[in-house]
Order: C-alpha cells, then sequence, then structure tokens
C-alpha cells in the first residue's frame, strides 16, 4: 500500500475504535455507578421492611390497653347499699394482646361482679368490659384502681367512693334529737329529755345543736351518750356550724354570730349588729 493510503486507512479505524472504547467506559463506569445507587438504596428499603424496621414502626404504632372510662367516682353511697359501674377495655393497637389478667387494688369496699376480659387475647381494635361494684359498709371516702395488663401493655381506671354518713335532725315537739340512714332506714333517737332543740351540725366525731328557749349550745358523740352544754346564756341561738376548730351559732334575738372553741372555752361574738340571725354554715373561701 503507498504511505497515504496506509495512513488514511489507519487513522480512521483507531480514532473511532478510541472514541467507541471511550464511550463504552464511560457507560460502563456509569453504569457501575448506578448500579451501586441501586442496590444502596435496594439495601435501605430492605434494611427498612425487616424486622427491625417492623418492629419500629409496631412500636410507634402501639398504644396501650385504654379503659373507658379512665376513672370513677361513685360518690356518696349509703353504708349498706351498693353501686355499679361498667369500663369499656379497648386494643388501640394494631396487635393482638397476648392473654389479660384484670385485677382491683386500694380498697376492699370495691369487686368486680362482670368480667369478659380476663384470660382473652384482645384483638386489634376490639373491646371488652368489666363492671365494678362499690359497696360501703362504713362511712368514709376510699379510693381503688382497676388494672387489666398482658405482657407488654397495661391499662388502669381509678376508683372512688364515700361511705354514705347518716341523716341527723332534731325534733323540736318530742325534744329529741336522731339520726337515719340515707335511704331513711334505721331511725334510731341519739338524745331525749332535751328542752327545745333546734338546728343541727355534725363533725367526724360529735353532733352539735342549739336549744333557743333554753339559751344553750350542746353536743354529744355521734353515736349519742353523754350531753355537753358548750355555751350557756345565749340570746334565742338557732342556726349551727362547725369546722375542725370551732363551732358558730347565730344569736337570733341577741343580733350577733357567736364562735366557741371545741375544745371549750368562752363563747366569743364574732359579728353584731345583725337583725336576727339564724342559718350558719362554714364553707369555703
Amino acid at each position: 500500500m503507498q504511505p497515504g493510503n496506509r495512513i488514511l486507512a489507519r487513522a480512521p479505524a483507531f480514532r473511532g475504535a478510541a472514541v467507541i472504547n471511550r464511550g463504552r467506559s464511560a457507560l460502563a463506569r456509569a453504569g457501575l455507578a448506578l448500579g451501586v445507587l441501586a442496590a444502596a438504596a435496594a439495601g435501605t428499603v430492605l434494611a427498612g421492611a425487616g424486622p427491625a424496621g417492623a418492629a419500629a414502626a409496631s412500636t410507634t404504632a402501639l398504644r396501650p390497653l385504654a379503659f373507658t372510662p379512665s376513672g370513677h367516682n361513685f360518690g356518696p353511697v349509703t353504708v349498706g347499699r351498693t353501686a355499679q359501674q361498667k369500663f369499656t377495655l379497648k386494643n388501640n393497637s394494631s396487635t393482638t394482646s397476648s392473654r389479660l389478667t384484670v385485677g382491683l387494688a386500694g380498697s376492699a369496699r370495691f369487686s368486680i361482679t362482670a368480667d369478659t376480659c380476663a384470660g382473652i387475647r384482645l384483638q386489634p381494635g376490639k373491646t371488652c368490659t368489666v363492671t365494678v361494684r362499690f359497696a360501703p359498709t362504713a362511712t368514709g371516702a376510699v379510693t381503688g384502681t382497676l388494672k387489666a395488663a398482658g405482657t407488654s401493655r397495661a391499662a388502669t381506671a381509678s376508683l372512688a367512693g364515700t361511705g354514705g354518713g347518716y341523716l341527723y335532725w332534731s325534733n323540736y315537739a318530742t325534744s329529741t334529737i336522731n339520726r337515719a340512714n340515707l335511704n331513711g332506714t334505721g331511725v334510731t333517737t341519739l338524745v331525749s329529755g332535751l328542752n327545745s332543740p333546734s338546728a343541727v351540725a355534725v363533725d367526724s366525731s360529735h353532733i352539735y345543736w342549739t336549744d333557743g328557749a333554753g339559751g344553750t349550745v350542746m353536743e354529744a358523740p355521734l353515736n349519742g351518750g353523754t350531753v355537753t352544754t358548750v355555751a350557756i346564756g345565749q340570746i334565742g341561738p338557732e342556726g349551727v356550724a362547725v369546722d375542725s376548730s370551732h363551732i358558730y351559732w347565730g344569736n337570733a334575738l341577741g343580733s350577733t354570730v357567736m364562735e366557741a372553741p371545741l375544745t371549750g372555752g368562752v363563747p366569743t361574738a364574732l359579728i353584731t349588729g345583725q337583725a336576727g340571725p339564724r342559718g350558719v354554715v362554714v364553707g369555703p373561701q
């Protein structure tokens, strides 16, 4: 071949091969990079979809079991009577609970009378119920807690109730101080042989009353017993009230509001110049 022909023949072939090779090399590198990125992305997705990722998502979505209502105050219930409240337990999570246990803590005055929750596996979004009864055997406030629990979750509902005391009153015509259960049963005469008892008040240990005609303020234990004179020489005492340290009354004919220490002492006129004060009560500020 002539030199010019050799040059012309080799040059296009060499340059074309180089261009093609460089193009293939660039494509290969680009493909490798894309492959690495794709693999990395795929690895991330797989990692998120694996057990650890599922557990994290489940933990985020999981909410504890919950009672409705979350608490209940039965209020005053007469001693010897009962009151009931139904609680609904719901599984708010996305997984079925383990077998549930149900119980009570606190005062023995609370008891479970019906239960569809204990021993079951509560499915997501499903409910069961527990009924609690309050049966006071004595006066006073008590508290308790209703509990439901599985292996990894639990729910509670607060309980409160007050054993209702008694109804006290004075009977002017029979000259007595009387008591009965809040439902009207068990009427009992606590004190008799009085002059003209009128207003009454009670605290945790005593009952107090005024005797308008006799001008006295009296007290006796809540269950009856020895009568003690708190104040004498009053002028038409009527309304009476008591707090933790003092007894108060109104002297309707003396135009004063009086007080005396519960431990005994000389009565003091707190307020004067009133026009026949009668009803007296101690209240919050």
